[in-house]
């Protein structure tokens, strides 16, 4: 009876350690690959590195790391005004070295959404009249020839919440004054963010029954001024990628971001994004943005050149 127990309990121990060698021995551990180099900075300052999985871990081994790593600092106010003005502004031809004031065809797209408020989105109106007014040629930007219909800027609007609202299209008005008036007659909504519909909605303002010149001869552009993504269904990185076939889209992006939040933002507008993204910490940045913009324009009045279809 005694040795009978003994070997009962000699098996079971020798159970016990062949189970645990088996797990031991079954378990499989991450395996990842070295990671890349560090990337260039993007507009957000950023520097990213990945590596990639090669095995996943099965039977309790060792699970896999983040593949994704981020550092950086985000560029200075300075720098970005620099870039937006020679970007944007100034319509700097990096091709040419030269400055050159491009006819354009422009769609201005003001976020109308709750998370901006009424009081920061009509100080944005504000803004926008003085920023839109700093564009060649000074004092008559949009004022048109109708000798000449290709020496003057168009500008059209359309403001976004959860509905989209066309303020005014590029044959609406046909003097500076009252284009600039216009934006500052923009309602506020304050409900949902519909991206996606604003993009669609000023694709289609590039007809020609809504004034849009001929696309040969101007360069379209799209400027968005939004603080947050999409938030209303519908995929608006698609409805922007549909947008940069016909026009160049940048944009203003006021606040701080997630990483995916910058991903989708860097996805609106056109490449390279450091050239067509500027992202503000809040909305008295753009105020600065574009008070600076207007000493600029006092200190160098000179700088238009004559406006060039080519």
């Amino acid at each position: 009876m005694k040795m009978s127990f003994l070997c009962f309990q000699l098996a079971l121990l020798f159970y016990v350690f062949s189970a645990s060698d088996a797990r031991l021995f079954s378990r499989v551990n991450c395996l990842v690959s070295s990671w890349t180099s560090w990337s260039e900075p993007n507009e957000y300052g950023q520097r990213i590195r990945t590596c990639t999985i090669l095995r996943m871990p099965s039977g309790g081994g060792f699970p896999c790391p983040h593949i994704r790593e981020v550092k950086g600092v985000k560029p200075s106010f300075t720098l970005i005004l620099q870039e937006f003005t020679l970007s944007f502004v100034e319509d700097y031809d990096p091709i040419s070295d030269d400055q050159i004031a491009k006819v354009r065809d422009i769609v201005f797209i003001l976020d109308s959404s709750g998370s901006i408020g009424l009081t920061k989105f009509n100080k944005a109106k504000a803004d926008a009249k003085s920023l839109f007014g700093t564009l060649c040629p000074f004092d008559k930007t949009f004022d048109m020839d109708y000798n000449n219909p290709y020496q003057h800027q168009q500008l059209a609007m359309l403001t976004y919440s959860t509905t989209i609202e066309e303020n005014f299209f590029f044959n609406t008005y046909s003097k500076t004054a009252d284009v600039l008036q216009a934006i500052s007659q923009a309602t506020y909504q304050g409900l949902m963010t519909n991206t996606a519909g604003a993009f669609k909605k000023a694709r289609n303002m590039f007809q020609t029954s809504r004034g849009a010149r001929d696309s040969t001869k101007v360069k379209r552009e799209v400027l968005i001024v939004t603080d947050g993504l999409s938030n209303t269904g519908g995929d608006a990185v698609a409805a922007a990628k549909e947008l940069s076939k016909v026009a160049d889209v940048y944009g203003l992006m006021i606040g701080k971001f997630s990483a995916a939040g910058m991903t989708e933002l860097t996805d609106y507008v056109s490449t390279p994004a450091s050239k067509h993204l500027f992202n503000l910490d809040d909305f008295e940045s753009l105020t600065l943005l574009v008070e600076a913009l207007e000493i600029n324009k006092r200190l160098h009045p000179d700088w238009c050149a004559s406006l060039d279809q080519d």
